[in-house]
């Protein structure tokens, strides 16, 4: 990887695993089961009222052009912005935290203490309590491209790091 943790290590920490979530276009998240055939549903209504819009009523033309582009960003955009997040994230695992680094902003850490739950989910690993789907705060983040909880996505061996961060919280890192 060679990302140059230091800087941003507290003393005594060391960096045991690092990584980047796949950059590719399409990572899937549970609540795409529902978005995904609400965008086609969605695409179909905002066609026929901009159709409706341009035959009728100025008024409805606009709306039509707004459900439009609600319709683009709920069906591709929020995966093109979900991509540029990833393409630009850094993960980490040191001997007393995790660490997920966004661009040029300061990193988010999590403390790794004997009561934390670390889950695997296909692709993820999630550090702390998971923030349920279809809630406002996981909603909201969905649609930013992101996630709610404190999340590691798009891992190539997701189980690898889950077990490497369950050895780090029961004090057994190398």
């Amino acid at each position: 990887m060679n990302d140059d943790w230091s800087p941003r290590l507290v003393p005594d920490e060391r960096v045991l695993w690092e990584g980047r979530p796949d950059d590719g276009l399409f990572v899937f998240r549970v609540y795409d089961g529902f978005l995904i055939p609400f965008s086609i549903l969605f695409a179909g209504i905002s066609v026929g009222v901009l159709i409706l819009g341009a035959l009728t009523d100025p008024v409805f033309l606009g709306v039509g052009l707004i459900f439009c582009v609600v319709t683009l960003y709920l069906g591709l955009g929020r995966f093109v912005v979900s991509q540029a997040r990833r393409k630009r994230a850094r993960y980490a695992l040191t001997n007393q935290r995790a660490l997920i680094l966004e661009g040029g902003k300061a990193p988010k850490g999590m403390a790794f203490t004997p009561d934390l739950p670390i889950t695997q989910r296909r692709d993820r690993v999630t550090f702390g309590r998971p923030v349920p789907a279809f809630t406002n705060r996981s909603s909201a983040a969905a649609l930013a491209g992101g996630d709610a909880d404190f999340t590691f996505v798009g891992l190539e061996d997701a189980g690898a790091v889950r077990d490497i961060a369950e050895r780090i919280k029961a004090g057994n890192a190398s």
